[in-house]
This record gives structure tokens, C-alpha cells and sequence, in this order.
């Protein structure tokens, strides 16, 4: 497959800094879909059919673009500068992550940075770790101008774009890395089966290495079990419509205990404005 030109993008600006009056007063029209029209409205038409789609990581596949681009090594590398989770409920050091917010406008792609704030969750969506504020390192600069970036989160505002008839989003960004060692499993989602409180949410699989497990459990709000799914190819993703589905992601442990084991993630969970 032939590696797309980075000068594709040029269109698209990321502008730091910018606060949430820029996109609470956008109207609510319908995305185009321009550039990811096609391809777009077929995922589109899976999330609003069955509340969850599939992105798979193959020629043509949602991410292509991004996966084959010069940057993605050095996007790929930006998970092993996370931070420790200082805030596991089971003192676990076994979690890194970081943690940003932007704003959006899905029908131009238009995103940027709001000013860095804690990540909060109800206890009604995250029984363990909810109700406090927790405060965690915001992404890298050159994470955030990412052409793998920047291309994985237009596509996915296409996406849900289309769904919600809505193109003002909040997103709430993180990079997850979950590791695993002898005897000490790593725990993607130690709150279990659970909801983000978001409209939608991406998970999308950055590495996999030497581990099992991480399989990915959907059900509906009232626990009827829907689906397991294991990402294991970087880009490998799901969408989710989480006002209808609770997920969870089963723990993981290293394949061979005499080599490193970890799981990293990209997870970006949209809330229409």
C-alpha cells in the first residue's frame, strides 16, 4: 500500500487554547462527510444499527491513512511517555495515562485544545474511581498536531456526526497504557462492565505486546450480554454508542513472563453540545 502524502492535510488547523464559547454557539447542522463520505456513512450506518461498529485495521479500513502516515512511529512512541495512575482504587501501578479535552466542529473537522482541567466521573459511571477530581498530565503538543491524530478524530466526527445530527462536540482524549506482569495481571477497566456518561466513544488500539486477554465485553444498559471483541492490529477500533451500551475490557497477562507486556489505547469519548 502506498503511503499517503502528509501534505494531504494541510487544510486542517489545530488551535490551542480555545475555550468552549467557540463551539457551545455553533449550529447544529448535519457533517458533509466530504473526504470520508463513503466510507464514513458505512460505519455510520453500523453504529445507528446495532449501537456499536466494528473499525477494522486492513486495507481501506478507517485508519489507513493514519496507520501508513511518516508520523505514526513517532505518535506510537508518545505512549511511552505516559504518567502513572496515582489514582487505582487497588493501589495498582499497573495503569498510564494521559488526559486532554478539546472542542470540535465536526463538519469542518476543526478541532483544538480547551485549557487543561481534572478528569471527572459520577460514581453512577465509574463506582471506584468516581466523584473526585484526578488530576493527570495533559497530551504532548506533538500528540495533539498529530497527522494520526488529527485524522483518527475527524473520522470519527464524521462518523458520529452522522448519527447525532449534531457537529459541536466536547471530547474528553486519553492515552491509556496498561501493563502486565508475572503474577500481576493489568486491569484496562477495573470499575468492570460500566457506561463513560459520553454520547459516543472511540477505543482504538495503538500496541498490543505480548500479552492475552483484553477482550472488550458489550452489553445493553439492562445487562443483556451483546458481544466480546479483542483488538489485537494497531488501529483496530470500536465505536460505541454509549447511551445504549456498558463495555468492559478483561484483564491481561504477558504471553511470556520473560519479556515486557503491555496494551496501549487511544479512547475518546464525545459529548454533543
Amino acid at each position: 500500500m502506498t503511503a499517503h502524502s502528509d501534505t494531504s492535510f494541510s487544510r486542517f488547523r489545530v488551535q490551542p487554547n480555545i475555550g468552549p464559547a467557540h463551539y457551545e454557539s455553533t449550529p447544529r447542522r448535519r457533517p458533509t462527510g466530504g473526504e470520508f463520505s463513503d466510507h464514513a456513512a458505512a460505519i455510520a450506518a453500523q453504529l445507528h444499527a446495532r449501537q456499536y461498529a466494528s473499525l477494522a485495521a486492513c486495507p481501506g479500513g478507517a485508519f489507513e491513512r493514519p496507520r501508513e502516515s511518516r508520523d505514526w512511529p513517532a505518535f506510537r512512541a508518545t505512549w511511552n511517555r505516559l504518567h502513572t495512575d496515582r489514582y487505582m482504587a487497588d493501589r495498582g501501578q499497573y495503569r498510564r495515562r494521559r488526559y486532554s479535552v478539546l472542542w470540535a466542529v465536526g463538519d469542518s473537522g476543526e478541532f483544538g485544545l480547551c485549557p487543561h482541567e481534572p478528569h471527572y466521573q459520577s460514581r453512577e459511571h465509574n463506582r471506584i474511581h468516581g466523584g473526585i477530581r484526578r488530576h493527570f498530565a495533559p497530551f504532548e503538543p506533538a500528540t495533539v498536531e498529530s497527522v494520526v491524530f488529527r485524522e483518527m478524530v475527524r473520522f470519527s466526527l464524521n462518523v458520529v456526526g452522522r448519527v447525532a445530527g449534531c457537529c459541536a462536540w466536547r471530547i474528553q482524549a486519553h492515552q491509556f497504557r496498561v501493563v502486565a506482569r508475572p503474577h500481576v495481571a493489568g486491569r484496562p477497566t477495573p470499575e468492570g462492565i460500566h457506561r463513560d456518561g459520553a454520547d459516543f466513544v472511540l477505543m482504538a488500539l495503538i500496541a498490543r505486546r505480548n500479552v492475552t486477554g483484553g477482550t472488550t465485553t458489550l452489553c445493553r444498559t439492562n445487562g443483556r450480554h451483546l458481544a466480546d471483541l479483542t483488538l489485537v492490529k494497531p488501529t483496530e477500533g470500536l465505536l460505541l454508542d454509549d447511551r445504549a451500551l456498558m463495555h468492559g475490557v478483561s484483564p491481561i497477562a504477558p504471553a511470556d513472563a520473560s519479556r515486557p507486556a503491555y496494551r496501549d489505547m487511544l479512547v475518546l469519548t464525545f459529548h454533543a453540545r
